[in-house]
């Protein structure tokens, strides 16, 4: 992995341990798809999170 990859997803790593979903959404594409799994999983949208004009 190149050191500019690592930075990135050292950085998208520390915005999710700090709840920072926007700025991880950041990171992701916009056609990103998310697959959860179990009964505790939270559903990360621009929606339920309150951005791109979503509401919480």
């Amino acid at each position: 992995m190149s050191e500019k990859n690592k930075a990135i997803l050292e950085k998208g790593n520390a915005a999710v341990a700090e709840g920072n979903n926007e700025e991880f959404l950041s990171f992701c594409a916009d056609d990103t798809e998310w697959t959860f799994v179990g009964d505790n999983a939270k559903w990360i949208t621009a929606q339920n999170i309150g951005i791109n004009g979503g509401t919480a």
